[in-house]
């Protein structure tokens, strides 16, 4: 791992350097994708359920998108018009991440439906660009090889839901050129 950001690997004609984040978001992406075609979410029960108060328009927003946002592993009870308890979240929000992410999630969402692309398409691209790894988490060597694994089972694995890349490669060849060797 370089910098807590990247992560550098051999291959037998160069090196590949994987952002760390694009990838997770990659794969959370495909993941939770087919997750929803299925109606099969993952849902963490929270000890201490989550008191959000919402504006009328994100209130109604939310209860617009209530089954989608249940699709993805969030379980919310509204109480009275505009206090959202959220009960569970999807499982693969990372740990000291929780109390956040519905909320993080809700205003990216609010900005990716600005670009009037298919709602369910906007929250399950927000949700795996929020809950993704991020610049500067610390892995361990057992994490990097399983995000490794899980990246090459993508359908897509050279570009985030985003349109940015995953992976840079190098060649031996293309190494040799920049010492000089060639």
């Amino acid at each position: 791992q370089i910098h807590n950001q990247y992560i550098l690997c051999a291959t037998s004609d160069g090196i590949t350097i994987i952002d760390q984040h694009a990838a997770h978001e990659r794969i959370l992406y495909e993941k939770y994708f087919r997750l929803f075609e299925t109606n099969s979410p993952l849902s963490q029960q929270l000890l201490f359920p989550l008191t959000i108060e919402l504006t009328s328009a994100d209130a109604m927003l939310v209860n617009e998108q209530k089954m989608n946002f249940e699709k993805l592993g969030f379980q919310l009870k509204f109480f009275g018009k505009t206090t959202l308890i959220v009960e569970g979240i999807p499982t693969d929000v990372r740990v000291g991440k929780e109390s956040n992410i519905f909320r993080e999630v809700l205003d990216k969402f609010k900005e990716e439906l600005s670009v009037k692309i298919d709602a369910r398409e906007a929250l399950i691209k927000t949700f795996a660009c929020k809950a993704a790894i991020k610049k500067g988490d610390a892995l361990l060597e057992q994490e990097m090889q399983s995000l490794l694994t899980q990246l090459s089972q993508t359908q897509i694995p050279h570009v985030c839901p985003h349109g940015r890349p995953v992976t840079l490669k190098l060649t031996l060849h293309e190494l040799d050129k920049k010492f000089g060797r060639v």
